[in-house]
């Protein structure tokens, strides 16, 4: 064989004699990524007009009360919500509500999970219960987002609904799904997922 070996088709991998530079282990990074869903259907629930269904209004409203001086006439929020997209296993979800209001006002407000079901003729006297605050704000600009942190009530996928009330303050007033040119109710999940990064191109040499 004329004083020659051949090794042909051999494939010395990383580590070996042939001196090739080892093949890194497949890591995993935490990524960031989030869904954003508009509203499916929203309304506003007037304790004056107890027996009128507001859901084709162009805006929402949540006011204390004594609303604007007026005694008993208390006006609230409905939105509902269909998360989908967020992966099963992921970790650190976050839900955040995004308003749009439509004045400026220094009301106060706060949100809450509604469990019991509504539909667009829901009115004053036929309200769902809300259930304990998620999260509470204060002060409204015009044209600007009001964002309330509402990740207590995430459970994966599904249908969110979520009842605003106002405390104290003049009336706050948010874009409807039914405002021309506004900007509807938003919920945005913000989650982490793990992408795996590698694994490297292994080195390899072939020795004749």
């Amino acid at each position: 064989m004329n004083g020659r070996v051949s090794l042909a088709g051999m494939v010395m991998l990383a580590g070996t004699a042939a001196g090739a530079t080892p093949a890194a282990a497949r890591t995993t990074v935490p990524e960031t990524a989030s869904v954003s869903v508009t509203v499916d259907q929203d309304t506003y629930l007037s304790e004056a007009n107890p027996d009128t269904p507001h859901a084709a209004y162009t805006w929402l409203a949540a006011c204390p009360r004594t609303c604007d001086g007026t005694t008993g006439s208390e006006r609230q929020s409905l939105v509902r919500f269909t998360v989908v997209g967020v992966p099963k296993g992921t970790t650190g979800v976050t839900m955040t509500l995004r308003l749009r209001a439509a004045r400026t006002t220094d009301s106060s407000i706060s949100v809450s999970k509604v469990v019991a079901a509504w539909a667009d003729g829901v009115t004053w006297k036929n309200r769902p219960s809300p259930g304990t605050a998620l999260d509470t704000a204060k002060g409204l600009t015009d044209g600007r987002d009001v964002e309330l942190d509402v990740s207590g009530a995430f459970a994966g996928n599904g249908t969110y609904s979520f009842g605003i009330r106002a405390t104290a303050g003049a009336q706050a007033v948010f874009d409807s799904a039914e405002t021309a040119g506004g900007m509807p109710p938003r919920l945005v999940a913000t989650y982490t997922t793990q992408r795996v990064a590698g694994p490297f191109r292994r080195t390899v040499r072939h020795v004749r």
